[in-house]
């Protein structure tokens, strides 16, 4: 070959390869829904959170009706029902709360940091509903963890 053509191929032909050759990476919540469009619809919340986050959303939450009820026994300090009340509602919610981060614990042993996604999703089919987190693994559902008390269709395919 040519002197030419060599240095054709290496300032030409070389950049365009290897430029041609990098694409955009996919969230997994974008793979997620190109594998499975119909599902787009029915899902009316489908955002990444992570572990941190629903275990510092369960600690606010106890913080705050702590401090709510701290303040109700101090502006009613001789109403000894409200006191009494008062903390057995704040040893309910932490009762709940340490249940919470139990659930957050079986999540954390389902969850590779390395391919996964941990989505909170809400869902709505019909008069049914469910909302909960999802880990999604390289764009297919690895494990759904549903809250209590949300709807009946969990016997249907996600």
């Amino acid at each position: 070959m040519k002197r030419e053509h060599y240095l054709f191929v290496v300032l030409f032909l070389l950049p365009v390869l290897v430029s041609g050759c990098r694409t955009a990476p996919v969230s997994q919540k974008q793979l997620f829904f190109k594998r499975h469009p119909e599902l787009k619809s029915r899902y009316t919340e489908f955002y990444e959170t992570s572990l941190e986050s629903i275990d510092q959303e369960i600690d606010t939450r106890v913080t705050e009706i702590n401090i709510l009820l701290r303040s109700l026994q101090e502006a009613y300090p001789n109403c000894g029902d409200l006191v009494e009340r008062s903390n057995e509602v704040r040893k309910r919610w932490e009762t709940g709360a340490a249940a919470e981060h139990e659930h957050v614990q079986l999540m954390r042993r389902e969850f590779e940091p390395a391919t996964d996604a941990m989505f909170f999703f809400r869902l709505i089919e019909g008069k049914s509903y469910g909302y909960g987190w999802v880990i999604l693994r390289r764009g297919e559902i690895h494990k759904k963890f549903v809250l209590e008390g949300s709807g009946a269709i969990w016997g249907k395919k996600p």
